[in-house]
């Protein structure tokens, strides 16, 4: 989980090259990862691939289904009880990249 925060924390420093290699390094981890941490990875991989190809249009949208499955598996947020927060907080890093 250690990587797949430096991940989140080097895409809002808009260092993609160093956001790549921490998310390979927490794939490489997989194998002992929960259901629910798999998931994380799997948000962090389409946000960085979104990022990585802003001209993709449908880069944001397969971001936002990540998050959707995540959510429909694990219903609750860690420590808030609720996903409704997490479902419509815009996500700053991205946010000049969003498509209208």
């Amino acid at each position: 989980m250690a990587y797949l925060g430096l991940t989140d924390t080097f895409i809002g420093l808009q260092d993609v090259r160093t956001a790549r290699a921490t998310l390979e390094r927490a794939k490489a981890l997989e194998k002992g990862m929960s259901e629910r941490e798999r998931a994380w990875l799997s948000i962090r991989e389409s946000e960085l691939e979104f990022v990585e190809d802003p001209g993709n249009p449908n880069g944001y949208t397969s971001y936002r289904k990540s998050i959707n499955q995540a959510l429909k598996a694990n219903p609750t947020t860690p420590g808030s009880g609720s996903s409704a927060g997490w479902q419509t907080r815009p996500v700053p890093s991205l946010m000049a990249r969003r498509p209208a």
